[in-house]
């Protein structure tokens, strides 16, 4: 919360100092993969145990600790020393990044070819139960969705700051995992925007989804624009350019951004017209020369680890949890509900937003900062120059 608030009031962003400081960024990283693993191996051995709490309220907040996570890191990583801090488990971070964004893909064709051949889609089924569990796990849909839409700022972060990291991290983007071919079919399904049984268009804009009318349907999400940044960077950066390995399926899956490129989009991001310029000259000539070097990249140790060490031991550790923490009685339940509540009161938001800064000379509020000792605040240039002599 306190980074968030932070970040929106332009003030002293302390958490993210924290971060980089004490070098928490890969704890962080770790904590993320954790609670992935978490969601993947465990809540889908609670279904098979046939497991029925008597409330979901734990069960949720691990469920939702994932989207917060990634809240955090959405705001903190918009910083080049953070991205930089976060050394190799910036690794662990890509390859989480892929796994989200692959799996997303794939249940959204899913439930498209389910819409088109007229049976119920994943969605559907998931709200015909009133079981605990199967509730927990529709909502968990929406939590994974969301955590995907905040995923494409962070990758747009990293590869912004791909000049400044190892270059197995470039590698790792551009042909292991391929993010090209990932940001491609995320603009050409338009994951973020649907119709409603009336024809209806909304987009999911601010954590919401809102109707759009005819005249901003090209009008570009925040969402939208990190994406097409980010394929600006991957296949115009001179970096990127000679490191990506064409194919021909490859180039007929990227001149089909060729089609979602129009004036409108342009004019909201102009740097889109050099993009729109090298997909025509792709088009009619060979593709970029690839050059291969010789790289030794390090393994995704988070999740490698923790995958070795409970290896076999999931649907214990399932059993095991579903007769302690995931099961607690009432008194815990009201204890942890009482505290959740307490942590997100208005008494405690307002003890996290800092008082403005006051000028070193005059005592007034002061907007700017002195670029030099970055340590005073002052008002105007005037206060500066009378508190310097």
């Amino acid at each position: 919360m306190q980074a968030i608030i932070s970040a929106s009031a332009n003030e002293t962003e302390y958490v993210k100092d924290s971060l980089v400081t004490f070098e928490k960024m890969p704890i962080l990283i770790h904590e993320l993969v954790t609670i992935e693993l978490w969601n993947e191996k465990i809540f889908s051995q609670l279904f098979k145990i046939d497991f029925k709490p008597k409330n979901s309220f734990i069960i949720y907040l691990i469920l939702y600790h994932e989207a917060t996570l990634v809240n955090l890191l959405e705001t903190v990583l918009f910083h080049s020393e953070v991205v930089i801090s976060m050394e190799d488990s910036i690794y662990d971070l890509i390859d989480y990044i892929q796994r989200k964004m692959s799996h997303q893909i794939r249940n959204f064709q899913l439930d498209r070819e389910a819409e088109k051949a007229k049976i119920k889609s994943i969605e559907e089924n998931h709200q015909l139960s009133d079981d605990p569990l199967k509730e927990l796990s529709e909502q968990n849909r929406k939590i994974q969705f969301e955590i995907l839409m905040k995923l494409y700022s962070i990758l747009r972060y990293i590869i912004d700051n791909l000049s400044n990291l190892p270059f197995g991290v470039t590698n790792r983007i551009l042909n292991k995992h391929d993010f090209v071919m990932i940001l491609v079919q995320s603009i050409d399904l338009s994951l973020w925007s649907k119709t409603d049984k009336d024809g209806k268009l909304f987009k999911y804009i601010e954590n919401k989804w809102k109707p759009i009318s005819t005249n901003e349907r090209f009008q570009l999400t925040k969402i939208e624009g990190q994406i097409w940044i980010a394929l600006y960077e991957l296949l115009l950066n001179p970096q990127c350019l000679q490191k990506y390995d064409y194919t021909e399926f490859k180039k007929n899956q990227v001149l089909k951004l060729r089609s979602h490129l129009n004036e409108i989009v342009i004019d909201q991001i102009p740097n889109l017209g050099h993009l729109q310029r090298f997909l025509e000259q792709l088009a009619i000539s060979e593709s970029p020369a690839y050059k291969s070097d010789l790289i030794i990249e390090p393994v995704a140790e988070i999740y490698e680890g923790i995958v070795a060490k409970y290896k076999g031991k999931w649907k214990e550790l399932a059993k095991s949890q579903a007769n302690t923490v995931l099961n607690p009685d009432d008194k815990e339940i009201q204890e942890k509900a009482k505290r959740w509540t307490e942590t997100f009161s208005n008494e405690v938001l307002e003890t996290l937003i800092d008082e403005p800064a006051k000028c070193a000379e005059c005592g007034h509020p002061a907007p700017k900062r002195c670029s030099r000792c970055q340590n005073e605040w002052y008002c105007r240039r005037e206060c500066q120059v009378k508190n310097s002599i």
